[in-house]
Parts: C-alpha cells; structure tokens; sequence
C-alpha cells in the first residue's frame, strides 16, 4: 500500500522545521529574528503546498517545542545573581558571572509542546488510517 503525497512522518518534519523557523524568528527578533523570517515564510508556502494535511501540520507545533527545548540546552549553566550583588569567588578565580534565563521553565514547557505535538499527530494518524 503506497502512502498519498503530502502525508507521512516526513512531512512531519518539514512542518516542524517550519514551526522551528517561526519560533527562531520569534525568539531572535531583536538579533537574527528578521532575517529568519523570510527563509521560515519560504518554507511554510513550499510544505502547505506540499503537505496541506492536518495531521502533518501539527508537526508545527513540535517544530516550537523543540526550540524552546534548545533554548534550555543554551541556558543549562545559568548561575543566578546573588541578592546582595557580590559575586564570591572560588580560589583561583579570577571572575565570576551571573544571570541569563533559567532554563527549567523552558525545558518544560518544550517538553510538554513537543510531546503534544507528536501525541497528537499519532492520535490524527491513527485515526486517518
């Protein structure tokens, strides 16, 4: 049995890269955000016109949890500032930093999109086929 066009777990992913670039698009805005747009509307016309099915589609929403997943792994070695502002120093250290986004609300919800997504898309095929 041959599977129609536009449908499948490839077209899955292509809908997830599609939903990936719109979440860089989003989350890079202020640096790279813009010209990321373009190639992520590029994408988006050549997999709607390729894979115009629901199911499919809901790789979208994987495509923003696994971002949100990579903005967790960037952010793994978050060091929170210290209330009173000084930064102790270890013996041998000649600086110290702090800051940057904590990533476990990250790490959550992409855990959660991402697995919806593809719950979903499970649940959609199941039920097509």
């Amino acid at each position: 049995m041959t599977r129609p066009a536009g449908r499948g777990p490839a077209w899955f992913g292509a809908w997830l890269a599609v939903g990936a670039a719109f979440a860089l698009s989003f989350l890079g805005a202020p640096s790279i955000g813009l010209f990321v747009l373009p190639v992520a509307l590029v994408l988006l016309v050549i997999v709607v016109r390729r894979s115009p099915h629901l199911p499919e589609a809901i790789g979208l929403v994987s495509g923003i949890g696994v971002m949100l997943l990579l903005v967790a792994f960037r952010n793994r070695d978050y060091e929170p500032c210290s209330a009173n502002g000084f930064q102790r120093l270890t013996p041998g250290q000649q600086s110290a930093s702090c800051g940057g986004w904590d990533p476990h609300p990250w790490l959550y919800l992409g855990i959660a999109v991402t697995a919806a997504g593809a719950l979903a898309y499970l649940a959609a095929s199941r039920a097509r086929a």
